[in-house]
């Protein structure tokens, strides 16, 4: 294997100076041009050819191998979200009600620098490297398109492999789960209808908002009927609305939520029992229901295999070690397109650090993180392309 550590912390300035572009310039989703042209010049000075599939932002790139065999996929994402940045920082967000709240920013930076490294190293044997950038990441977008222009391409893709920097994990430490790593996703909308009228007299309407209160808790109560209490799966219900004024009843009345679930098969064990659900509930109080999927997303398995290539590179590199607990997370990401497509691993490095102060939480206005993990997250990245030739 060749010296990586010593090309990642060559490359790491550049990284960090990506990474504060970036963060000091977001872009939601779906409007990632600045992000995605800034990116796209970096690969033309490597002569590293892109290809962009036709009204998207998402790109892939192809390092060609030294030797024959299936390609490695590495993925990024580079959108950020609707969220008002809390910060004294230099680098801090310069759009309003705009910041990187969630690390794509870094991922961007790092995926480049790791595409820095593996050109330096073209003659070194290793296979073909497919880097893609995708945008729209937090709205659940951005991945078909990708896998859709990759099967086009009918390249000949081995293994997938994704970095998450992670700030409840500290600097130093990555986390490497087997099997279950983030939960799938079915987010939904339900609308009830019944029919207005005053709020004296409820016998002349027909009121929605009673059967909406009653299919919450309904809803909520899904996963202790339908799952065996050894596996995992919540529902949430974050948004309720109905009505104008406390006496008047309103025609319709909406909720929306979403289930998260470790299994796939429980994708669609939920999906019909919510619609079954919802048109009992809506049946028995005389309303009618419209059920509106808004986004849906299989969990993010880790293959055995990729997990144990992304732990054996970990193990080489100076300063970083794994972080055990295999507890996964109860969000989600549609790197699980990727994951099922391919077999692969979604890593989690940790980019929190108490001394320096960078606590909190991902999609919080004062997120931040160690810049110290750019170099882990690059060296990582690299050695994971070329780990199974060491």
């Amino acid at each position: 294997m060749p010296n990586i550590t010593s090309a990642a912390s060559a490359v790491s300035n550049r990284v960090t100076a990506w990474r504060r572009g970036f963060h000091m310039h977001p872009e939601l989703s779906y409007r990632e041009t600045s992000t995605g042209e800034t990116v796209r010049a970096v690969l033309a000075e490597l002569n590293i050819p892109v290809v962009r599939p036709p009204n998207s932002e998402s790109f892939y790139a192809v390092l060609n191998g030294s030797v024959p065999g299936p390609a490695t996929l590495l993925r990024a994402d580079m959108d950020a979200l609707p969220i008002q940045e809390i910060s004294e920082q230099p680098y801090k967000s310069q759009c309003d009600g705009v910041m990187h709240a969630c690390g794509h920013d870094a991922h961007t930076a790092m995926m480049l620098g790791a595409a820095v490294v593996l050109n330096e190293l073209r003659t070194e044997p290793h296979a073909p490297v497919v880097f893609c950038f995708q945008s729209a990441e937090e709205v659940s977008g951005g991945a078909v398109e990708l896998l859709d222009a990759l099967r086009e391409s009918r390249l000949e893709i081995g293994m997938a492999a994704g970095l998450h920097i992670w700030s409840p994990i500290p600097t130093g430490r990555i986390q490497i789960i087997y099997g279950p790593a983030m939960a799938g996703l079915y987010a939904f909308k339900i609308t009830l209808t019944g029919r207005g009228g005053h709020g004296s007299r409820p016998d002349l309407s027909l009121d929605p908002i009673k059967p909406l209160c009653d299919l919450v808790l309904r809803l909520s109560a899904l996963p202790s009927r339908l799952i065996s209490p050894l596996d995992s799966a919540s529902v949430h219900i974050g948004c309720i609305e109905g009505g104008t004024l406390g006496n008047i009843f309103p025609d319709t009345a909406s909720l929306q939520g979403g289930v998260r679930f470790f299994k796939p098969e429980h994708h669609r064990l939920f999906k019909d029992a919510i619609d079954n659900l919802t048109r009992a509930t809506a049946a028995e109080w005389g309303v009618t229901a419209d059920i509106q999927e808004l986004s849906s997303l299989p969990p993010v398995i880790n293959s055995p295999g990729a997990v144990s290539r992304a732990r054996a590179a970990a193990g080489y590199i100076p300063g970083l070690a794994l972080y055990e607990p295999q507890t996964p997370l109860c969000a989600s990401d549609n790197i699980g397109l990727f994951l099922r497509e391919y077999p692969g691993v979604y890593a989690f490095l940790g980019c929190g650090n108490r001394e320096k102060g960078i606590t909190w939480e991902h999609h919080n206005a004062r997120f931040d993180i160690d810049e110290d993990a750019l170099r882990l997250g690059v060296e990582f990245l690299c050695r994971f392309a070329l780990q199974p030739l060491s």
